[in-house]
Parts: structure tokens; sequence; C-alpha cells
């Protein structure tokens, strides 16, 4: 029987101190500290909701490594049984913050979106889209962005010891100091095996692109990949 109320299904927490001291006396004693909830909440459906927050600290007695970070991430897993798919959002923040003379606040934002679906018989159909934003304040401030996209479909024939699977993606990078980068991902991959199950073939292609921008006739290259493999079982 599903569920149809929420109630909290796992609370832990973790603290861990470590000191790490490699040449026995001291000198270069590093500390890192740890300390990490975790919150696992149970949904109608079968669906839940996680939040986790992390607080990382570490610093060292020279005084060369002196930082804490701060991360946050919310992610959603909401099954909806009626068209058997599940939808997967997710926000991650995260915040570095040097203590060293020269400091550097480093600020970064993360959204996820992922869909599974299995609507059709024997056809699984992923799609997910995520999208990551820095910022660096310190002597330059600099920015930094990537939107990743990315389908995949995997069909099961029948009888079921055949499969194939088709995958593109798309990864674009948008820094503020350099040049941007297009990268395309095209991949083809099927698998068989015999009905005895002593015969097995693989067979995997893919095709990727890369950009950069502005200067992308100098500097951009494909790449093409093809592998073939068999292993028979005696």
């Amino acid at each position: 029987m599903e569920s149809k109320d929420w109630r909290p299904q796992s609370f832990t927490i973790q603290f861990k101190p470590e000191i790490v001291s490699p040449d026995g006396n001291g000198t270069t004693k590093q500390r890192f500290t740890t300390i990490q909830p975790v919150l696992d909440i149970k949904l109608p459906n079968n669906s839940k909701f996680v939040f986790d927050a992390k607080y990382y600290r570490e610093i060292d007695k020279c005084g060369c490594t002196n930082y804490l970070t701060y991360t946050f991430k919310n992610s959603l897993e909401w099954n909806i049984p009626g068209i058997q798919t599940i939808l997967k959002p997710s926000y991650t923040f995260e915040r570095k913050n040097d203590r060293i003379d020269a400091p550097t606040d480093e600020k970064k934002k993360e959204y996820i979106f992922k869909i599974e679906n299995k609507s059709i018989k024997n056809l699984k159909l992923d799609y997910s889209f995520e999208r990551e934003r820095k910022k660096f304040n310190g002597t330059t401030t600099k920015s930094y962005k990537q939107y990743v996209n990315s389908v995949e479909a995997k069909y099961t024939f029948i009888p079921s010891r055949f499969d194939a699977k088709v995958k593109v993606s798309k990864d674009y990078k948008n820094p503020s100091n350099t040049n941007k980068t297009i990268i395309t991902v095209l991949t083809l991959e099927t698998n068989y095996t015999s009905k005895d199950g002593g015969n097995k073939f693989h067979l995997k292609y893919e095709r990727k692109n890369n950009k950069y921008l502005p200067h992308s006739d100098s500097s951009a290259y494909h790449q093409r990949y093809l592998s073939l493999k068999y292993t028979r079982k005696f």
C-alpha cells in the first residue's frame, strides 16, 4: 500500500573533526571539520524530499589555508504513478569564504531538473537540465556559468535480449575571463545476448564536437569513437 501522507523517514548528522600532521612535529598541522545533518522526508506515492546541510572548515598552522564552506541542498523526488513519471528537481547553494589576507568570497548556485518516464512499454526516457552559476569576489571579480542539457532514450526489444540506447547532450560553459565552450555529444549503444546466454555483443559509437568561442575555427575539434565487444561464455 502506497503512503498517502508525509512523515520524517530518517535523520542523520555527521560530525567529523580531523587533524593531520605529515611531518610529525606539528609545523604543517592541518585541521578539517565537517558537520552535516541530512533530513529525509517520505511523501505520498513513494515520493521523498531530502534536505542536506553541510559545514566544512579547513585551516593549517602556517596560515596558508584558512576557509569555511556552507552548502545547502534541497532535492525532491516526486512520483506520478498515473503516467509512470518521476520528477527530480534539486537546488544547491554553496558559499566558500576565505579568511586569509587576500580573501576570496565564492558563491555557487546550481539548479538541476530531471524527468524519468516509463509510460511506454520497454521504453525509458530521461531528460535532465543543469544550470550552475559561480561568482568570485576577490582582488578580481570573475563569474562562471554552465548549462547542460541531456536526453537519453533506451528501448528494450522483444525478446528482451536486445536493447538500444541513444543519448544526446549539450554542455555550454561561459566563464568571464576566457573563451566560451560548447560541447555536443551523440552516443549510440546496443547490447545483445544470445538465447542461451553464452554470447554477448556490445556496440558503442560516440561523436563529440567541441567549439571554442569566439575562436571556434582555430580551436574547435571533433572526436569519433567506435567500440565493439564480444564475450563468449564457455
